[in-house]
């Protein structure tokens, strides 16, 4: 459905894995929606702004968490995976399962520790493995002593985000919401009404306006709530067929050892654009913050810091010291934090919304997000959705 200048219950601001869910859930809620945001832009390099880090191939996905509303958070999305790709018709969720790991002992014991307690509170299916039988079942890492890693065998993996989103924005039209591919630039408040302009011209009102801009969701919000935005290095290493072969058991991995500043995630080898297969690795070992937007879109037209890349991959061959590939490469991309570590959902004016801050855990369940930004635009309580976060601005 193509939108015209009209007046709409409800505008959705960004188009991305927040932006996109939170339009399908109040369409289908009855709600006439629109759904702004840019299309993925053909070149980073000569492209001027937004960007999203979801123009990207592969996100963890996994019920456990160290931290008990992320594991219901995510447990609540991946149970509606399957209906998604159902009634889209697009796949996303490749199942892999997942493993969090690291020592019970030593200077960072309350990560594996609440990851384990989480576990057990919430029922997570999971299997326990240190020693002996680690090595023996998943024999491509090479962990220190000490090392105890739970697996999640069912349920959890990889993701691919733009295909999540492409399948968000399809039900969300098929089911009567319009879309207007542009950013947003502008927005007003008056009289009960929001008011937003976009970069080509056009003006949009509605009730209620929900902002889900990501990592540009800080200078639209108009109260300006302090939340971080810091550029982050992901290392892409190609991955031929045989090597594939050799790990195709092989897990998602986020991996936290006492060292803070070398605790990297990684995904197994997946299917890229470019007909290439990639294994991803992230895990900045320092925060580098981008304080304007301006900041931020001169970083994407990057292609990540060279030298994390090289750190990033130095970590990845004392995990994995038998993998083998191909090319080496990098990609740039931006993660939102706010002090509390918890999603941004809440009333932010009059008629707007703030649905945003995915505290680098909110792809896997952008869903369930969503979800709850269009129950609260749409006048619903989030008190009765089962959280100890209340999600506003003060945690």
């Amino acid at each position: 459905m193509t939108a015209t200048p009209d007046t709409f219950d409800a505008i959705v601001i960004g188009a991305g894995m927040m932006g996109a869910a939170c339009a399908r859930h109040m369409t289908e809620a009855g709600a006439k929606v629109l759904l702004l945001g840019p299309d993925e832009p053909v070149s980073r390099a000569t492209h001027a702004a937004p960007f999203a880090s979801h123009h990207d191939s592969g996100r963890i996905t996994r019920a456990l968490d160290a931290r008990g509303d992320w594991a219901r958070l995510s447990r609540r999305a991946i149970g509606r995976y399957a209906g998604i790709e159902a009634a889209s018709g697009i796949p996303f969720f490749r199942e892999t399962g997942g493993m969090m790991a690291g020592p019970l002992d030593g200077s960072n014991t309350g990560f594996m520790a609440s990851t384990l307690a989480v576990a057990e509170a919430q029922s997570i299916p999971h299997v326990r493995y240190e020693g002996a039988a680690l090595a023996e079942t998943f024999p491509f890492f090479a962990f220190p002593e000490g090392t105890v890693a739970l697996h999640e065998p069912s349920g959890a993996g990889c993701i691919d985000p733009r295909a999540l989103v492409r399948a968000q924005i399809a039900l969300a039209t098929a089911g009567g919401a319009a879309r207007h591919a542009s950013h947003v630039v502008a927005i007003d408040e008056t009289a009960g009404e929001a008011s937003v302009r976009c970069a080509d011209g056009v003006v949009f009102r509605a009730p209620r306006a929900v902002i889900a801009a990501g990592a540009w969701s800080r200078e639209l919000l108009p109260q300006r709530p302090k939340i971080d935005v810091y550029a982050r290095t992901v290392a892409l290493l190609e991955i031929d067929e045989a090597e594939r072969a050799r790990l195709a058991a092989m897990p998602t991995l986020v991996w936290e050892p006492d060292d803070p500043r070398a605790a990297p995630y990684l995904l197994p080898p997946l299917p890229y654009p470019d007909g290439r297969w990639y294994m991803k690795i992230g895990g900045d070992p320092m925060d580098q913050p981008l304080t304007t937007d301006a900041e931020i879109a001169e970083w994407f037209r990057t292609e990540g810091d060279l030298a994390v890349r090289d750190k990033l991959t130095e970590m990845l061959c004392e995990l994995m010291p038998g993998l083998r590939y191909a090319s080496l490469g990098s990609a740039a991309c931006v993660t939102s934090f706010n002090a509390w570590k918890a999603p941004l959902i809440h009333q932010a004016g009059e008629c707007l919304y703030a649905v945003t801050v995915g505290n680098g855990s909110g792809a896997k369940c952008s869903d369930e997000i969503g979800r709850l930004g269009a129950l609260l635009a749409l006048g619903g309580d989030l008190a009765a959705e089962g959280y100890d976060s209340g999600f506003g601005p003060e945690g």
